[in-house]
């Protein structure tokens, strides 16, 4: 196993189609989900996932089936495994996977969460973004991710071809690392809740 750099282009696009292009103010929004109110919808908010509720499904909206989403501004980055659209505020992208990569990670879930986290880190952590410097245009193609990959046989199914060898991502050390950070973030709240004596 090795640590590859790749920039954001080479991995990521961002997708901005899949928005109400209706304020939300003029949109019926369930806190809950029912029935009616059964698709998921989507703000830059960083509390709840993102998640600002559940609208009426119509079809006049472009539904994404599941994803990674990301707002301009702050870097709040999540997955979401079901159905959903994004507020018409703008302002938050889904973002696309190339075609190999994509392909890879529908199968293994974990590594859509290890994503919006690597991807929360570098865009929210940095403190570099915010209102006045958003992430947009340009900007995101310039940041750098570090990925662990392995090399594979041309026979196996593989994402990368590099100096004549075949490579595809680490999925188990990604599963693992990302795992062992969500235990490691539960007892950092355990320990801010527990008395020392």
């Amino acid at each position: 196993m090795l640590w590859r750099a790749f920039r954001f282009r080479d991995l990521f696009e961002l997708d901005s189609s899949y928005n109400t292009k209706t304020n939300n103010k003029d949109l019926n929004i369930s806190e809950m989900q029912n029935d009616f109110f059964n698709l998921m919808l989507i703000n830059k908010g960083g509390q709840n996932n993102g998640i600002e509720g559940y609208i009426e499904r119509l079809d006049k909206y472009n539904i994404c089936k599941k994803g990674l989403t990301m707002d301009d501004q702050f870097g709040n980055c999540f997955y979401h495994n079901n159905e959903f659209i994004m507020t018409g505020g703008g302002h938050i992208n889904v973002i696309l996977l190339n075609n190999k990569l994509n392909e890879l990670i529908s199968r293994e879930e974990l590594i859509n969460y290890f994503f919006a986290a690597i991807l929360r880190k570098i865009f929210k952590g940095t403190g570099i973004y915010g209102y006045g410097y958003k992430i947009t245009d340009e900007r995101p193609n310039r940041e750098i991710i570090l990925l662990p990959i392995i090399e594979v046989t041309n026979n196996d199914e593989y994402i990368w071809n590099i100096d004549n060898k075949h490579y595809t991502l680490a999925v188990n050390t990604m599963s693992y690392l990302y795992l062992q950070g969500q235990v490691n973030i539960n007892q950092k709240k355990i320990d801010n809740y527990t008395y020392k004596y």
